[in-house]
């Protein structure tokens, strides 16, 4: 789908929209001074123009020079380590490979120019172990740790549909937060609080995004309605800090017990991490596209 060129807006939606009230209220005050100056045959000197005419026209110089600057402002040139890739490239997938690929070093300290946050950590709201491994663990403010490290093994764009499938790895997970405890392990009453932590490595994924482009004050832009992770671990282990208020032996028990069911663990573990980040990424990815026309992005040559 092609869209029109056109100038960059600013990072707050207001600036668009302001442009367009400039532009509006320019045209008003215009008309406003037309018709408060009816015509005449007789010749008139500038100096003789009345106070309202002349207040008009100062209005009308200022609030133009007042757009010029605004808009001037709104605009936010395309950074160098965003590679733009023409669409009727016969190499696009490669293209957006490597320029997602350029983009995810800036992951790690976030992007200013266009309000995107550091990914390290990636903060994941509440994770919860359920029933089904006889035991309840939920964790809350957990940061993740290696989130911008991804590798991209494969990537697959059908831009016709917006659509883009890409097969990633991640190296390493480190997950860091506070958990409460409650359940039975080998029927022994298992209680606390404390930290949790875990190691995950060899964890691959699977990314979907689903988009549209819709036309906002005449240029289109490119957004993602959807974006879908999947992930499965090689290999894991947790630690549960202060089990049995600090008893080094039973909590060792405890912590073997999880481990050796890791896997039945992480599937417990999976929806919350999975959660966080398909949303985080498809935060990042429409806080780029949604400031940039579409023209621009994927230019047709």
């Amino acid at each position: 789908m092609q869209g029109r060129p056109g100038r960059l807006p600013g990072r707050p939606p207001r600036h668009a929209h302001s442009q367009v009230s400039c532009l509006s209220f320019t045209h008003n005050i215009t008309s406003a001074r037309h018709r408060s100056s009816p015509r005449s045959t007789a010749r008139r000197d500038a100096r003789a123009l009345p106070a309202s005419t002349m207040s008009s026209l100062q209005a009308l110089v200022g609030l133009t020079l007042l757009c010029v600057a605004s808009r001037a402002a709104a605009e936010i040139p395309i950074p160098d380590f965003i590679i733009v890739c023409k669409r009727t490239d016969p190499q696009v997938d490669q293209c957006i490979k490597r320029s997602v690929e350029e983009l995810r070093p800036h992951l790690v300290r976030g992007i200013p120019a266009f309000n995107v946050p550091s990914l390290e950590p990636l903060i994941i709201p509440e994770i919860r172990v359920g029933e089904s491994t006889g035991i309840r663990i939920r964790a809350r403010n957990v940061k993740a740790y290696g989130c911008s490290d991804f590798k991209i093994n494969r990537l697959r764009v059908d831009l016709a549909r917006n659509d883009i499938e890409m097969a990633i790895t991640l190296p390493k997970l480190y997950i860091l937060g506070d958990y409460t405890v409650d359940g039975r392990v080998f029927l022994l009453p298992v209680r606390g609080a404390g930290q949790l932590s875990g190691n995950m490595t060899d964890c691959k994924g699977d990314v979907h995004l689903r988009g549209t482009v819709s036309n906002r004050d005449g240029v289109d832009y490119l957004k993602y309605d959807t974006l879908a992770v999947r992930i499965a671990v090689g290999r894991g282990s947790l630690h549960l800090d202060n089990l049995f208020g600090g008893q080094q032996t039973l909590g060792d028990i405890v912590n073997a017990a999880i481990n050796s069911n890791f896997k039945a663990f992480f599937g417990e573990l999976r929806p919350s991490v999975e959660r966080a980040l398909s949303q985080e990424f498809l935060s990042v990815a429409n806080k780029i596209v949604t400031s940039v026309p579409y023209e621009k992005l994927f230019p047709a040559s």
